[in-house]
């Protein structure tokens, strides 16, 4: 089904064009709310309103009422004649609140949903997956916002929900950040603040500075417990003469490291919110944090494969 198309744009009659949608388009509202169901019941069941229909009831209300609070939505307990119905009031509320909600708070309450059933210490059913028939799991719910054209899509992780961008982007980022142990986890909290439901430019940025210093500082200045991105730049601005790229130049021989030093100046000058209070502080903006996200993916890479090395030492 990956290469499928519409019948319609097989015969030239529709635009072929790939459109994603913001928000929750009306085809995608259903889908997406049965999704958000079967983290509590299986709708395939013939056995409507009894209790077979759910998983033990009052774990699923407690899920229920962790989801609302992480999206910060009051749920009132839906008010029931049957003991049955009363335990699957919290439930029934979520669902009813969701199936109500906007397009933001609809998607607030999906990618909380996400988070919840990855966290090991609140998910009590992960050894009972496979008695759900019910298209459930993170896996489920990429399918429904893919086939959908959704803007959005389900996180590598598999906990949150994320801007849709290519995939060779995604994946070069990824690698960048499994080739440096001590880059990975700024650059995996630098792509979520960056493209997550709610992105933080300033985290992002952040971020992706402190995993272009996990991977830049103790390779110019490891002897300095105090070194900065900017200290490690001066340094190697000094010392440039004794280092070379891994790229070769205009005559075949290994290029210089001016270039290097002019994208780590870009990125290092560019965050202008990190010193509050002073004349120059301006709020980084989304645009210039994805910027310097792949600016550091780019930067730890190279460092990984040795890109950057002192001039004259063997290539690896």
């Amino acid at each position: 089904m990956a290469g499928w198309r519409p019948l319609s744009q097989r015969e030239g009659q529709a635009d072929g064009s790939d459109v994603l949608f913001e928000g929750v388009p009306a085809h995608l509202r259903g889908p997406l709310l049965y999704w958000l169901q079967g983290q509590f019941c299986d709708p395939s069941d013939p056995f409507v309103g009894t209790a077979s229909r759910h998983r033990e009831s009052q774990e699923a209300d407690t899920r229920a009422l962790r989801i609302a609070n992480r999206v910060r939505m009051p749920l009132a307990g839906v008010k029931a004649a049957s003991r049955t119905a009363e335990r699957l009031s919290m439930v029934t509320g979520l669902v009813d609140l969701a199936g109500d909600a906007d397009d933001v708070q609809l998607l607030d309450i999906i990618d909380a949903a996400l988070a919840e059933r990855s966290d090991p210490a609140m998910n009590q059913w992960s050894s009972n997956e496979h008695r759900w028939r019910t298209p459930n799991t993170a896996e489920d719910l990429e399918a429904i916002l893919h086939h959908g054209g959704s803007a959005y899509r389900v996180n590598d992780r598999g906990n949150a929900l994320e801007q849709r961008i290519p995939a060779v982007i995604r994946t070069a980022v990824r690698h960048a950040a499994e080739s440096s142990m001590h880059s990975t986890a700024h650059l995996e909290a630098a792509w979520q603040a960056a493209y997550g439901r709610n992105p933080d430019a300033t985290v992002a940025y952040a971020e992706a500075v402190k995993a272009i210093e996990a991977a830049f500082i103790p390779l110019v200045l490891a002897n300095d417990p105090k070194a900065t991105l900017g200290k490690a730049l001066a340094h190697l601005r000094k010392t440039s003469d004794q280092w070379e790229l891994g790229i070769l130049d205009a005559h075949g021989a290994p290029a210089g490291v001016d270039s290097l030093i002019s994208l780590l100046t870009l990125v290092w000058q560019g965050h202008r919110d990190r010193h509050a209070g002073t004349s120059t502080a301006v709020r980084v903006s989304i645009e210039a944090a994805e910027m310097a996200v792949h600016a550091a993916a780019m930067t730890v890479h190279w460092l990984s494969r040795r890109g950057l090395r002192e001039r004259g030492s063997s290539p690896s």
